[in-house]
């Protein structure tokens, strides 16, 4: 797996890994990034207005480097629900359902082992096991 520069309408995507490659790279640094006709990554629509810009090769292993950090990370943002537009049906409840459900699971008087099967435990258990850490 990797980052497909090539691959049509990158969009956004392209944007993030492109900047944040040149963030990491460069102090302060202040870019603007134009896309080619096709929509495409384009090395020579970066300009890089208070430094000079490395090496193409350079950059593309930065960019493929920032990408694979996002790419190994992808389950934290699954778990959260912030994986896509929508929360859909997976990952943690939020943090006033979770306060709820350790309430009634100390109110059921569930410590010890006895804690492994409340609500709150089942709950982050089942979404750790859905989207586990690869």
């Amino acid at each position: 797996m990797g980052f497909d520069r090539t691959k049509k309408n990158l969009g956004i995507d392209a944007i993030r890994f492109t900047a944040d490659a040149i963030h990491s790279m460069y102090e302060n640094a202040q870019v603007v990034i134009t896309f080619n006709e096709f929509n495409e990554f384009d090395y020579s629509g970066i300009d890089l207005q208070n430094h000079t810009l490395c090496s193409e090769a350079d950059l593309l292993n930065k960019i493929e480097e920032v990408y694979n950090e996002w790419v190994a990370s992808q389950y934290k943002r699954t778990r959260v629900g912030v994986a896509s537009t929508g929360r859909g049906d997976w990952g943690y409840s939020s943090i006033g359902d979770q306060l709820d459900q350790l309430y009634h699971d100390v109110e059921a008087g569930k410590f010890g082992e006895n804690a492994k099967t409340g609500a709150w435990f089942v709950g982050i258990t089942s979404v750790k096991n859905a989207f586990p850490k690869p």
